[in-house]
């Protein structure tokens, strides 16, 4: 036997770096989280499902009766109503409105005549005198009502 090779398979335990055989130290098969987790994990999903389809039912069935109105404006029913602390001429004021997206004042009944008055403070309309007519109209057109 004399020059013979010898071929044979050695398995030699794991050694961790701290030099702990890895096969003597236990490992667990699988941790389960405890049951209350998964309830937990259904009950959140739920709420989700429930916020999003409540989010949705209010998009499409909503009244729209949420209004809002940009910074520094006011809202009054359903309109917004800016007041100006400048003092500016009629032709000024009108095209600051068109520049807000906006037009002057359009009083439409009493009560918004009487809301406007108890602001207090001078606000220019949107009233014009039609020619050859000689008649009050508001600058969307419709005829100025007597009683107001």
């Amino acid at each position: 036997m004399d020059g013979a090779v010898v071929y044979a398979d050695i398995k030699l335990p794991e050694v961790s770096p701290l030099g702990r055989n890895l096969d003597s130290v236990q490992k667990p098969e699988h941790q389960l989280c405890p049951r209350w987790h998964g309830i937990m994990l259904q009950v959140g999903w739920a709420g989700n499902i429930i916020l999003v389809a409540a989010v949705i039912v209010m998009g499409v069935w909503g009244d729209g009766s949420c209004h809002l109105c940009p910074m520094q404006w006011r809202l009054h029913k359903n309109k917004c109503y800016w007041f100006s602390e400048t003092i500016q001429s009629w032709e000024k004021s009108k095209e600051d409105c068109i520049a807000k997206k906006s037009h002057l004042l359009i009083i439409d009944d009493q009560e918004e005549k009487e809301f406007i008055q108890k602001n207090g403070k001078l606000v220019w309309i949107g009233l014009i005198v039609s020619l050859p007519e000689k008649k009050w109209i508001w600058i969307n057109g419709s005829l100025l009502q007597e009683k107001l």
